[in-house]
């Protein structure tokens, strides 16, 4: 009876289980078909509508790198899938390749793409509408992932084994004027040195690094130069933005994504050290006429960055240039390409004619208000009109932003602007590039000016007071003192301003014939009548070093004292000093008590205006002075980068860009510097520097 009785109950409890079991196998069978497996991803939808297939996929087993660049890049794999070949199925559906023409062992056919369309056809050649070529993406994305393909339909893609620079376009293109191109350079690593013991010491500066922005692992120096008129742009080339996607792929893949973060920053730099590094810059081209462009390596592997080892030499190479022959570009007129062509053919535009057309249309832009702008040096035609040219440098050229202008302003206009409109004066903290600066405003631009009708007929001064009596020595010693170190000037009088002492203050003023020849009628000129006079207290730091004695916050002390005089304009030049002997990490931590400092001495009462001055430029070279400046140009512009960041962010700051005017010049200007250990412009380029200040200052309104 026990029995008849538990039976029935044991039949019933299995069936549940049997249910149960059912249900769970459903569930399961449901779960695998729609996870997406590791076998195989599955193409977005918007593909199927463009090519003929029902079904697409990548078999892993035997691409593992197709297949990882569908998960990681959709969007490129979009691109390139829209150079499918429907005829050409790789073994049996559903793996497919893509359409290579017997796998193209050259760039031309992966260059000038159209699958991301673009609305406006002058971003054509953008980055964002050029991806990556499929065989540097193929070559990338192996090497960042750590896989290989084992079937063999793209064994005979072109090979990433060494550096070079390519653009998005085949040779004898012809562009419009504003059109923006994506140009790249891809760095491959070389093996490793088993003789240099310091190789694994360099990196990249972890404020640029945890960002992703340069300088990273590579330096290089991209410039678009323009035939007819020598005028050169250096590219900011910045890691591709996949590089950001690869990074925390990676991240998220070690142990599990579990990992700690120190651990993952450490692997992380182990493993971007050796991998295929890719950088890229939108440029435009708005001068018409032919351009060449050229691109040099300068370091590799962090090699750049001194902080943790020995100084290396710089050492450039030339970057080969993919397409063949698309190095060298023209540019017309937008929709006047036929009309251009013909009138080429017939008749060639003669140099001084496309320097003179050029230098007209950037005299007719409206007037610059800012000391940021970007620009080239345009060079100035034999008997061409130099009266509305802001100054011209010892080759002959001025500098001329693409979107405005600068005009020529006397220092004794320079002098009523500051007076009407910034009375309280101008406080400086900065190094000798300041002081260079200060020579020419004191001197009102007579030192070192050996230019010839320096001063007009109707503008000689009688009694020449202060710093106007400047007159050159004449020897070597001045001429060096004029374009390079001037801390021992035999003709400058140390009463004018004393280079030996840290702290100058200063008078900047018109004599009385200055001021009775500019009238009462300027457009500075209000109903306050001053005397065209302006206080300037110049401080000499070292940067933000140990080197300054006393230290550097010690120059805000005297601030404290009497808080009702504040100046109306402050400038601050950092990062020469602090690139060749900080780490950056030291700097940030200075740059926030010196922005603390900043806001308690000067914005606690009245708001004056902030400027930050840059550095200057750094190229060619790397310093073997006794100083022993551990500095590069990748140095440089990572302190520079820092800066003006938290300048412009915190402080509300203007940028004085002496940096970029450095950078703009030509290759032969650039390397006249070597010779200058300082790493100080020419007193030519200190005028052309004062000029972006004072129109920024009294452009403005």
């Amino acid at each position: 009876m026990f029995r008849k009785n538990v039976w029935p109950s044991i039949v019933s409890h299995l069936w549940h289980v049997f249910v149960f079991f059912v249900l769970l196998m459903i569930f399961l069978l449901l779960a695998f078909m729609f996870q997406d497996h590791p076998m195989f991803h599955p193409l977005p939808q918007s593909i199927f509508e463009q090519v003929n297939y029902t079904h697409l996929a990548i078999n892993e087993t035997l691409y593992p790198v197709e297949s990882n660049i569908l998960r990681l890049f959709p969007e490129i794999m979009q691109s390139i899938l829209l150079r499918v070949d429907s005829d050409y199925v790789l073994e049996t559906d559903p793996w497919i390749t893509y359409k290579s023409d017997e796998h193209d062992t050259d760039w031309e056919s992966w260059v000038d793409q159209d699958g991301l369309e673009a609305q406006d056809s002058q971003l054509r050649y953008a980055c964002k509408y050029q991806p990556l070529p499929f065989p540097i993406l193929h070559h990338v994305v192996s090497s960042a992932v750590g896989v290989e393909n084992n079937g063999s339909a793209f064994d005979r893609l072109p090979a990433v084994d060494k550096p070079f620079l390519i653009l998005p376009f085949i040779s004898n293109t012809t562009l419009k004027s504003d059109d923006t191109i994506c140009v790249r350079v891809v760095v491959s690593q070389p093996a490793p040195d088993p003789s240099n013991p310091f190789q694994y010491l360099y990196r990249p500066n972890d404020y640029q690094n945890s960002r992703l922005v340069s300088p990273w692992w590579d330096t290089m120096m991209v410039t678009m130069q323009h035939n007819q008129t020598n005028a050169t742009t250096t590219l900011s080339m910045q890691p591709w933005s996949g590089h950001m996607v690869l990074r925390k792929d990676r991240m998220a893949r070690l142990l599990g994504g579990q990992a700690p973060g120190w651990y993952k920053d450490m692997e992380e730099t182990i493993a971007e050290r050796d991998l295929i590094h890719v950088y890229e810059a939108d440029a435009k081209l708005k001068d018409i006429g032919e351009y060449h462009i050229q691109g040099l390596l300068e370091y590799q592997a962090g090699k750049w960055n001194f902080e943790l080892g020995p100084v290396n030499p710089y050492e450039p190479q030339l970057l080969p240039v993919y397409p063949l022959g698309a190095e060298d570009i023209r540019v017309v007129k937008p929709g006047t390409e036929e009309e251009e062509n013909e009138k080429v053919k017939k008749e060639e535009r003669s140099v001084e004619q496309a320097q003179k057309d050029i230098l007209d249309a950037h005299l007719a832009l409206p007037l610059c208000h800012r000391a940021d702008n970007l620009g080239r040096w345009l060079p100035v035609p034999l008997g061409y009109n130099t009266t509305l040219l802001a100054g011209i440098d010892h080759h002959n050229k001025v500098w001329a932003p693409y979107n405005c202008r600068y005009r020529k302003l006397s220092y004794d206009q320079f002098n009523r602007c500051l007076a009407r409109r910034y009375p309280n004066g101008v406080d400086l903290y900065g190094d000798s590039n300041t002081r260079r600066s200060l020579k020419a405003m004191l001197s009102h631009g007579k030192w070192c000016d050996t230019q010839p009708g320096a001063l007009s007929p109707n503008h000689r001064i009688l009694n020449l007071e202060g710093a106007r009596s400047w007159k050159s020595a004449g020897d070597d010693g001045q001429r060096r003192s004029c374009y390079c170190e001037d801390y021992t000037e035999p003709s400058w009088n140390n009463e004018w301003l004393n280079p030996h002492i840290r702290l100058n203050d200063l008078f900047f003023e018109n004599t009385r014939e200055e001021s009775k020849a500019l009238g009462r009628n300027t457009e500075w000129d209000n109903r306050t009548v001053v005397l065209d006079k302006v206080r300037l207290r110049s401080y000499k730091w070292d940067g933000l070093t140990y080197l300054n004695n006393p230290g550097w916050d010690t120059a805000f002390v005297p601030l404290f004292g009497d808080p009702s005089i504040r100046p109306d304009i402050v400038v601050f030049s950092l990062g020469n000093w602090d690139a060749a002997f900080l780490t950056l990490a030291d700097f940030n931590r200075d740059l926030t008590r010196l922005i603390e400092l900043i806001r308690l001495a000067y914005q606690q009462v009245g708001h004056p205006k902030i400027i930050y001055r840059t550095p200057q430029y750094f190229c060619c070279r790397t310093d073997s002075s006794p100083r022993e400046r551990r500095v590069s140009g990748g140095r440089i512009q990572s302190f520079d980068h820092l800066a003006r960041t938290r300048f412009a962010s915190e402080l509300k700051a203007e940028i004085w860009d002496t940096l970029a005017m450095g950078e703009a010049r030509t290759w032969d200007e650039k390397i006249e510097s070597v010779e200058c250990p300082s790493n100080h412009v020419p007193s030519d380029i200190v005028e052309q520097e004062n000029q972006v200040l004072m129109n920024s200052l009294c452009n403005s309104f």
